[in-house]
């Protein structure tokens, strides 16, 4: 498990089983801060979640006592939520826009370093006078921290705007 998942997915569930039922189980485990139950279009459980705890132990602590157990004559399965974590050490793209035409793809880059590693940049001249960098960090923790630090900055005078692509 990673050290900063405190998220564990459960597969199997009784589709009746409420948000609140399931709180009652899982807090045996320690202290719950959300719970997701999967629905379908209908509104009707698709028998699995995703239950965040306080901490890594509490997850893993979950992980060690319901996974594999009979809940509601089911098996059900319980393990590291690998959507979140993966989400989280996969490479990400960022998007800013609002740049002087003047700024090249090797400042952006420079500029981006201090926040983590960029694997690539790229800077696009745009018809209003301005230019959009694509910048792809190698991690999306990395990416969050650009946005934070760079969205609303002045880079070279002028005020940017920074976002993750959604598009890539």
């Amino acid at each position: 498990m990673s050290l900063d998942n405190t998220r564990v997915f459960i597969g199997n569930i009784y589709f009746m089983l409420s948000t609140q039922e399931l709180k009652q189980i899982f807090s045996k485990a320690g202290k719950i801060l959300k719970i997701d139950l999967f629905v379908d279009e209908k509104s009707k459980s698709r028998g699995c979640g995703i239950v965040q705890f306080s901490t890594r132990e509490e997850a893993q602590n979950a992980i060690q006592l319901f996974h594999h157990k009979e809940m509601f004559n089911r098996i059900i399965t319980v393990k590291e939520d690998e959507s979140y974590y993966s989400q989280l050490h996969k490479p990400t793209q960022i998007c800013v826009q609002k740049m002087p035409m003047t700024v090249t793809w090797q400042q952006l880059k420079d500029v981006c370093r201090e926040m983590g590693n960029v694997l690539r940049a790229d800077v696009k001249m745009q018809n209003d006078g301005t230019s959009t960098g694509m910048v792809l960090f190698e991690y999306y923790s990395e990416a969050i921290k650009a946005i934070e630090l760079l969205n609303g900055a002045f880079f070279n005078g002028m005020k940017v705007e920074a976002y993750i692509d959604l598009n890539n």
